[in-house]
């Protein structure tokens, strides 16, 4: 997978997950979030960090990180993602079991639909949601997978389930009910380090650390040093805390 493809799927599913940095020896987006090939919000909750893609640290890690303050879970973004436990946001979306389950989220198909017609030229797609269906670039239509840096990928229609093929990241793997998107060299970590042998992105000192919440090193992970790390990311009245 090329950097670029890397990049867009870190994006895409620090976005569904709600991280603000991500990345990290684990590739997590909530409980204690982290780095790795970046992946998640730069907007809601939880432990803040740094870069290679996506999901929750499920198990607990040494290190304090940025977490946001909240007194509803309408205070970290997406109350349907977190929930809001002891006044901090806590990540409580939806978990992979399997490799397939982060197909959509690691290619950013992440608008709701119940037809082609919610899509604005894009086709609604099966994702194992029976409530909805996503938003997914048709690898026939005008913009090509290959200038996504995506593959084709065979799927199902959400409302019809009829076959089609679209545009899709298929190299994300579930682990510890988390996704993630393999490294193989450290060019596919936005300045971290990638172990080859676990395909996560990791930090090897402070200075790998990109700072906004995230300029310390914890074993592979970047977290804050002190309260003022998280003063950067305190906006529209949100409060950061290094816990």
């Amino acid at each position: 997978m090329s950097t670029s493809s890397h990049m867009f799927a870190a994006v895409a599913i620090c976005l569904v997950v709600g991280v603000i940095g991500c990345g990290t020896k684990n590739n997590s987006p909530s409980n204690n979030t982290t780095s790795n090939n970046t992946t998640s919000n730069n907007t809601t909750a939880n432990n803040t960090t740094s870069n290679n893609t996506t999901s929750n640290n499920t198990t607990p890690r040494d290190g304090t990180f940025c977490r946001l303050e909240c007194a509803t879970a309408a205070d970290c973004g997406d109350a349907a993602q977190f929930d809001c436990t002891n006044n901090r946001c806590v990540y409580n979306g939806a978990r992979c079991a399997v490799d397939d389950d982060c197909v959509a989220v690691s290619s950013g198909w992440v608008m709701q639909c119940q037809s082609d017609a919610d899509c604005q030229g894009l086709v609604c797609v099966d994702t194992g949601d029976a409530t909805a269906g996503r938003c997914a670039n048709d690898a026939t239509g005008p913009v090509s997978c290959e200038l996504l840096m995506q593959s084709e990928f065979a799927t199902t229609k959400f409302d019809d389930a009829s076959a089609v093929t679209v545009c899709a990241i298929t190299g994300a793997k579930c682990e510890d009910q988390t996704c993630f998107v393999p490294c193989t060299e450290d060019g596919d970590c936005f300045g971290l380090t990638c172990d080859v042998s676990s395909g996560h992105c990791v930090c090897e000192n402070d200075a790998q650390c990109p700072g906004n919440g995230a300029d310390k090193c914890y074993d592979g992970a970047c977290g804050c040093a002190a309260e003022a790390s998280c003063d950067a990311l305190e906006i529209q009245d949100r409060s950061y805390f290094c816990e």
